[in-house]
């Protein structure tokens, strides 16, 4: 799952924060430096993760990845998601994808004092080119999957793993739309067990 299943599978504002960071406050689950629902959204996040890491269907996904690109399956999986879920945003929630955005910048806008430094450059990015919106688009998937690809220290094909998409737009869907009710499942079931506040 990438930044928008995140913020979406959050539950509450500091959930919602916490799942943001996953990405980027690493170590033990005791050494992290939050607490409370920001702490539980961050061992969610690692939850989400660990559970489509492992998970029959997601790994079916990523076996449609070609070997030249398999190094990358996982995260090309994951943007590829985001982008069934923005485009059907409206199949799994009342809220507008546009209102749900505007809501996930402002939370993380005004909580950009708990977020550390290796974070705080993503979040104006994000508000300013609206990535949550736009993944719907698959220009934008092709454009996100650049971006990050130069992010790397070293040459890789992760940008032309876009090709997958483009080669098996049907199948990556069907798997979504398989996989995500399972998701919401489990997230709920680690909420009920872990909820803090």
């Amino acid at each position: 799952m990438n930044f928008l299943a995140h913020l979406f599978l959050s539950d509450n504002k500091n959930c919602m924060i916490g799942n943001f960071l996953g990405d980027f406050v690493k170590g033990l689950v005791s050494k992290i430096p939050y607490d409370g629902d920001i702490k539980r959204g961050i061992v969610l996040h690692r939850e989400i993760d660990a559970f489509m890491d492992s998970h029959p269907i997601a790994l079916r996904s990523m076996k449609r990845i070609e070997e030249k690109y398999a190094l990358y399956s996982g995260i090309l999986v994951d943007i590829f998601y985001d982008h069934f879920l923005a485009k059907y945003f409206d199949r799994f929630s009342k809220t507008p994808l546009e209102e749900f955005a505007e809501n996930a910048y402002k939370v993380l806008e005004e909580n950009v004092d708990k977020v550390p430094e290796n974070a705080k450059f993503v979040i104006p990015r994000m508000k300013a080119f609206n990535w949550l919106v736009k993944y719907r688009d698959i220009r934008t998937i092709k454009i996100a999957l650049k971006r990050l690809s130069q992010r790397f220290k070293h040459k890789n094909q992760l940008a032309k793993g876009f090709k997958c998409l483009t080669k098996y737009y049907e199948e990556f869907k069907s798997d979504f739309f398989e996989f995500f009710p399972i998701i919401i499942d489990f997230v709920e079931k680690f909420n009920s067990k872990n909820k803090l506040s």
